[in-house]
């Protein structure tokens, strides 16, 4: 693995919030500017954190190196314009931080142990760039997103993807992953692990985000794959051949060469 550290320096970000309560579909058609507006965004060399709750919609986590609070607010400007045009009521700031480090404790901390639990129910997948340019697929995928957040059957869910920009990237075709060339977001469903109820019931939950969940988004998000690090195991079971393609995609039979020449050394 080779990392790649940056210069410290200061960070501008923002944060944004949309109450559910009497905006309805109209927050969902936000969603649906917020997909297509992707690529733009990510040229603006700008990283975003997107979270979907029952009640809300917010911008976790906006991430600009060397960029002012103005210059934040002029990258939000399109998708602000949006929710104006909308009639959507919103909350939106913008500031700057000195540093990345303060920047990611504000975000995600506190640190060093962060604001997420190590106990949870969740599931990666990548989306494509090219949804960005269908009309239908963005409506499929924000309608997706939808009944997964309104899915309370056997959990509260909450849905999260982080944008990011990979396009045009100078560099070899590395990743073990070949999905990542083509992403535009990586998106996670996720619920809390609640240790107050039978472990059944949570096995029940796993089964329900296996078939149920999963399958709704892996339709919403054609010609894609999966993130290995952050996969549960009940959607991909070692008995299912489904994992190699989510995992690994055209480069298996080079990832089974590697593995069965190292495997001997070892």
């Amino acid at each position: 693995m080779t990392v790649k550290i940056y210069p410290e320096g200061p960070i501008g970000s923002a944060l944004l919030s949309i109450n559910r309560s009497g905006v309805a579909g109209s927050l969902f058609e936000c969603y649906g500017r917020v997909v297509a507006q992707c690529p733009r965004n990510c040229r603006c060399r700008s990283d975003r954190s997107l979270g979907h709750q029952q009640g809300a919609f917010t911008l976790e986590s906006f991430t600009a190196r060397n960029k002012t609070a103005s210059e934040v607010s002029d990258m939000l400007g399109p998708f602000l314009s949006s929710l104006d045009a909308l009639r959507v009521p919103y909350s939106a700031s913008t500031y700057v931080t000195p540093t990345y480090y303060e920047h990611f404790n504000q975000t995600n901390g506190p640190l060093p142990y962060g604001s997420w639990p190590a106990s949870m129910l969740f599931n990666r997948r990548l989306v494509s760039r090219a949804i960005t340019t269908d009309s239908e697929r963005i409506r499929n995928l924000t309608d997706t997103i939808q009944d997964v957040v309104d899915d309370d059957d056997e959990a509260p869910w909450n849905f999260g993807c982080m944008a990011l920009n990979v396009k045009n990237v100078t560099h070899p075709g590395n990743a073990v992953i070949p999905y990542w060339g083509d992403a535009i977001a990586i998106c996670i469903t996720i619920s809390r692990w609640n240790w107050t109820i039978p472990r059944s019931k949570l096995l029940a939950r796993k089964e329900h985000l296996a078939e149920v969940i999963t399958p709704a988004i892996e339709t919403a998000t054609p010609g894609s794959g999966a993130y290995l690090d952050e996969a549960d195991p009940y959607v991909y079971p070692p008995d299912s051949l489904s994992w190699q393609n989510m995992f690994d995609g055209s480069n298996g039979p080079r990832l089974r060469l590697i593995k069965d020449i190292w495997d001997l050394v070892i």
